[in-house]
């Protein structure tokens, strides 16, 4: 989840520059690899694109520069899709972390990074998979002392698909930027909240009726459609299709 996430001036490699509190939870796709005769990709779950995922990329930009043979490789999915919780990033990071072990490639974390990159923005954050403060377009990765252990998290996914180029198409630039102070964590918002709740109100009415609910902080995280609750104590499910409860 992305507590906080301030989106700045567009870079010259087409990238905005962004900082955020990247926050891991216990939410997770199952991945399992194998060598085989020949490659082969089944996913469960959630239904994905069994042609074109992070998972594929992966493969085919280590087989660029190692010799990596046919592949058995299966997904059993529970991130949901256009959700803003990192569910393609993490298992294309996942994937490499995997590769560089099975066959042994000695990629250390700085080639790896380096890898991950090529992937996508968020994905370098998973090779450490600890809370961390984000710049960049997501390369400079910095421990985020922020401690919510113990602490629930009401996560709710209303089975919306909100893309990028919607969360984008509505940013303000203008607006004052945040601060990022961790012991003021609870202050920080999501920049692409005015967008996106502009095209989606559903979205906003669950951030509202979480805090409503009791959380000492509640948002949309990355650009949507996934809003979170942080709690104190276990709050209620109201709807186990799309809602879950987590403990930090």
């Amino acid at each position: 989840i992305n507590i906080g996430l301030s989106i700045a001036d567009k870079r010259e490699d087409g990238f905005h520059n962004l900082t955020s509190i990247f926050y891991p939870i216990p939410l997770y796709d199952t991945i399992e690899i194998n060598t085989a005769d020949k490659d082969s990709f089944k996913s469960y779950g959630i239904e994905i694109n069994r042609k074109s995922n992070l998972i594929l990329d992966a493969v085919t930009l280590l087989r660029r520069h190692y010799n990596i043979p046919p592949l058995s490789i299966n997904i059993h999915k529970r991130i949901p899709l256009g959700s803003g919780l990192g569910g393609g990033s993490s298992n294309g990071t996942f994937t490499l972390k995997v590769l560089n072990t099975l066959f042994e490639l000695n990629l250390d974390h700085e080639e790896l990074h380096k890898f991950a990159l090529k992937l996508g923005s968020d994905c370098p954050f998973f090779l450490r998979n600890k809370p961390s403060l984000v710049k960049g377009r997501g390369e400079i990765i910095e421990d985020a002392k922020l401690d919510l252990s113990g602490m629930y998290l009401k996560l709710v996914y209303p089975n919306i698909h909100s893309s990028t180029e919607e969360a984008f198409s509505g940013l303000n630039t203008e607006r004052k930027r945040q601060i990022f102070e961790l012991d003021q964590w609870k202050n920080l918002s999501n920049d692409f909240e005015p967008s996106i709740f502009k095209l989606y109100p559903q979205i906003e009415e669950i951030k509202n009726k979480l805090t409503e609910e009791g959380a000492i902080y509640s948002a949309m995280t990355g650009t949507g459609s996934s809003v979170f609750g942080i709690f104190e104590s276990k709050p209620e499910i109201v709807n186990r299709e799309n809602e879950f409860i987590l403990v930090l």
